[in-house]
């Protein structure tokens, strides 16, 4: 006799046979695995199927557990979390962007929910390079603050290029600091600015008669040392240099007139020998003459402009010009006898 099987395919039933009845399927009994599972049905495919306790509260912050030896549900408060790093829970189930400018307007609302906040300033680039650029954080507004391109040299001209930034150049000191005075030397100072040094005019002459001095326009210039007689009788001296002093030297013409006049003044009165002296000078008898009357002035001038005074009717003849060899090699722009 051959032997039956019997088998409904189903995972929800324990499968027998009778021998008077044959094959017989009873269902079975699903038994929950702990306190906190219930039953829910049973399918053929998989058998019994069971999910967890509901213990809810309908309170958003307040959750329940069951308990595993019980499965009774204990009701807790539920900590509320979104997972958002850039809110804060104001209530239940509530919440709010966090600030992330610490009421500083120059902050920048910016933030992550991963991170949070990401701390970024207001940017206030005016893209020129003269300036410096800030906020104010009690406003949030931009200020803008020009660069001071000002360097320790006082020799240079400082300015800004809004590309390039500060440019401290130096100036043209031959333009910048000329004074327009031929006397005095120049330069720019770092610390000080333009100044102006008094040269010294050096004598190439190499002759203590001549002396040296400088003058604002034209520059170092020479001159006969200035020497004037001041005793009695001036018109019967002169007063010239000698190896850089001034020495008084009667004129020989004077002493001769001298001399006749106390001749003639024993022999007449007064009168006559005024005539005879006249008389002798004018023809010429006191050798030279008239020219006893010369005096040597300041920078070449003479109290006596006739003729007889000009050097080039003196030289040779009067011993007012002969005696100083100033006048025989004058210094370079000048005339004979007319120092500068």
């Amino acid at each position: 006799m051959k032997k039956v099987t019997c088998n409904d395919n189903s995972l929800c039933t324990t499968d027998t046979c009778d021998a008077k009845t044959g094959c017989k399927y009873t269902n079975i009994t699903c038994i929950a695995p702990n306190p906190c599972s219930v039953i829910q049905a049973c399918d053929k495919n998989i058998g019994c199927r069971f999910s967890p306790k509901n213990c809810s509260t309908g309170d958003p912050c307040r959750i329940s557990t069951c308990s595993m030896t019980n499965g009774a549900c204990t009701p807790e408060d539920n900590i509320c979390i979104d997972d958002n790093e850039c809110t804060s829970t104001v209530g239940p189930g509530v919440f709010a962007p966090i600030d992330c400018t610490g009421g500083n307007k120059c902050k920048l609302q910016d933030c992550d929910k991963t991170t949070g906040c990401l701390n970024k300033d207001k940017n206030c680039s005016d893209g020129s390079f003269c300036s410096d650029d800030s906020c104010d954080p009690s406003t949030g507004n931009c200020v803008y603050t020009p660069k001071d391109c000002k360097d320790t040299n006082a020799c240079t001209d400082d300015s800004c290029d809004s590309t390039s930034g500060c440019k401290n150049i130096p100036f043209n000191v031959t333009e910048r600091c000329n004074d327009g005075n031929q006397c005095t030397l120049d330069a720019c100072d770092a610390t000080t600015g333009c100044t102006h040094t008094n040269i010294t005019c050096n004598n190439t002459y190499q002759d203590p008669c001549i002396e040296v001095y400088c003058d604002s326009i034209e520059g170092c210039k020479a001159q006969p040392k200035t020497c004037v007689y001041e005793g009695e009788n001036p018109d019967c001296y002169i007063s010239f240099c000698n190896e850089g002093k001034c020495v008084d030297e009667e004129l020989e013409s004077c002493e001769l007139t001298g001399l006749i006049a106390g001749l003639v003044g024993g022999l007449a009165p007064p009168i006559i020998a005024a005539i005879v002296i006249a008389a002798i000078v004018g023809a010429g008898a006191i050798g030279g003459g008239a020219y006893a009357t010369y005096t040597y002035g300041f920078k070449g001038e003479f109290t006596n402009k006739s003729d007889i005074y000009k050097p080039e009717t003196q030289v040779g003849k009067n011993e007012a010009f002969d005696r100083h060899s100033v006048f025989d090699q004058p210094p370079v722009g000048t005339k004979p006898g007319n120092p500068v």
